[in-house]
């Protein structure tokens, strides 16, 4: 690790033929707020061995198994949890369906979004959230959740 970064990451651009110059990498490199290195942008280092042997993370994927249902005018919230890929700069998102009225996606932390509000409209709700990471690598996991009556059902699936 040369100032918390990753020399794997050096180790394979040097086995795929980078060069220091290149690379422009060095032992008494920074690392600037934008996660530049020397000015080159380490998440560009990493997509451009993307798919070569020995360089893949294992997959990104969203290991909740499902959300609770929930009920209209009852405050909800949800974690919603991913792991694998390069573990870092993960990007949350809807990226299908319709999310019940009243709640919304939000990051809460790198590997967990939340799904939070109070629903409103009583239904059936089928949506799909994707995760992206800081290589690009992406994962998503179609969820349903009920919205029950106020004063009625609602709970576990």
């Amino acid at each position: 690790v040369v100032n918390g970064i990753d020399s794997a990451i050096v180790v394979d651009a040097y086995r795929y033929g980078a060069t220091p110059d290149t690379l422009k990498w060095n032992s008494s490199c920074d690392v600037d707020k934008n996660g530049r290195i020397d000015g080159i942008d380490v998440t560009l280092v990493t997509n451009a061995f993307k798919g070569l042997p020995g360089t893949e993370p294992p997959p990104l994927v969203i290991s909740t198994a499902s959300l609770a249902n929930g009920q209209q005018g009852v405050a909800y919230s949800a974690p919603i949890t991913a792991s694998g890929g390069t573990g870092q700069g993960y990007v949350w998102s809807q990226s299908a369906g319709t999310l019940p009225p009243g709640l919304i996606l939000s990051a809460s932390g790198n590997p967990t979004a939340t799904l939070s509000g109070t629903p409103t409209t009583v239904g059936s709700y089928g949506f799909t959230i994707q995760v992206r990471d800081a290589a690009g690598y992406t994962g998503s996991k179609p969820f349903t959740i009920t919205i029950a009556p106020s004063g009625g059902g609602g709970g576990e699936q």
